[in-house]
């Protein structure tokens, strides 16, 4: 009997540690870009996308291209928000919703290409969120 249990235990942690017992989440991930504000100073811009990797009609987004996609989109995201924020240094705290507005158009225009290189359909929905877009006081 204890053989078994030890064999029991030594199979289920080959197991889980291989990922047989993995989950996946929600990507979230998030930059921090200076800023400085129009008679305000210098503050932190931090920005976060989190992407969706099983939407509600799961036939298109069990297959391994799209999972390969969201992987890729998780980490492609930050290049086009960080340059966004960069091409405007000095703003005015009125001019951030149009510069989320613009990050936002960049990451559509991301998600199609990178579609395109993974052989999705262009009507296959990418569901995502800017889920922070928020100033922070450097310290």
């Amino acid at each position: 009997m204890k053989t078994f249990t030890i064999l029991l235990l030594i199979l289920f942690s080959f197991n889980t540690y291989a990922g047989f017992r993995y989950s996946n989440s929600p990507s979230a991930g998030s930059v921090v870009v200076p800023v400085k504000l129009a008679d305000e100073g210098l503050y932190n811009l931090v920005i976060g996308v989190e992407f969706m990797t099983r939407p509600y009609d799961k036939k298109p987004y069990d297959t391994d291209s799209y999972e390969e996609l969201i992987d890729r989109l998780r980490i492609q995201w930050r290049e086009p928000a960080i340059h966004t924020v960069l091409e405007n240094p000095n703003l005015k705290l009125t001019e951030l919703a149009g510069v989320k507005k613009a990050v936002t158009a960049k990451l559509e225009a991301l998600i199609e290409k990178t579609k395109l290189n993974y052989g999705i359909s262009k009507n296959t929905e990418v569901v995502y969120s800017v889920s922070h877009f928020y100033l922070s006081k450097p310290e």
